[in-house]
C-alpha cells in the first residue's frame, strides 16, 4: 500500500463525517503527514451535486480519533509508505478503527461525476 492509497484511504472516511470532534481527528491525521513531509493535495474536476448534512456521531468521531492514534503512533516510514510492513501495518489499524463502528452516516444525498486527481508528495 503506498502513500497515495493510505491518503485516499483517509479521505474516504473524512468524507464519511463532519462536525468538529471528526474534523479535529482529521486535523491530527493531517498534521501527522504534514510532519512527516507529506503534502496532500487534490483536484476535482467534473460535477458534484451534493447536499451534505452529515453528522459527526459519536461512533464516527471514536472511528475518526482512533484512525489518528493510529496516524500519531506511527512513524514517517509507514505514512510515507517506504517501509511496506510499516505501511501496512498502519493501514491495519485504520482498518480495524473503521470495523469498529456499526452505525451510519445520516442525511448525506447527492451523485458525483467526474474525475478525482491527486498528488502526494512527502520526503
Amino acid at each position: 500500500m503506498n502513500k497515495f492509497s493510505m491518503i485516499v484511504l483517509s479521505a474516504g472516511v473524512l468524507v464519511a463525517c463532519g462536525g468538529d470532534e471528526c474534523e479535529n481527528a482529521a486535523d491530527r491525521m493531517e498534521a501527522a503527514m504534514a510532519d512527516c513531509g507529506i503534502e496532500n493535495t487534490a483536484t476535482t474536476t467534473g460535477t458534484t451535486t451534493a447536499t451534505t448534512d452529515a453528522e459527526c456521531t459519536d461512533e464516527d468521531a471514536d472511528a475518526m480519533n482512533c484512525m489518528a492514534d493510529c496516524y500519531e503512533g506511527a512513524d514517517c516510514a509507514a505514512i510515507d509508505g517506504s517501509d511496506l510492513d510499516a505501511a501496512l501495518e498502519l493501514g491495519g489499524c485504520m482498518l480495524e478503527c473503521v470495523m469498529m463502528t456499526t452505525g451510519t452516516t445520516s442525511g448525506t444525498t447527492g451523485t458525483t461525476t467526474g474525475t478525482t486527481t491527486g498528488t502526494t508528495t512527502g520526503s
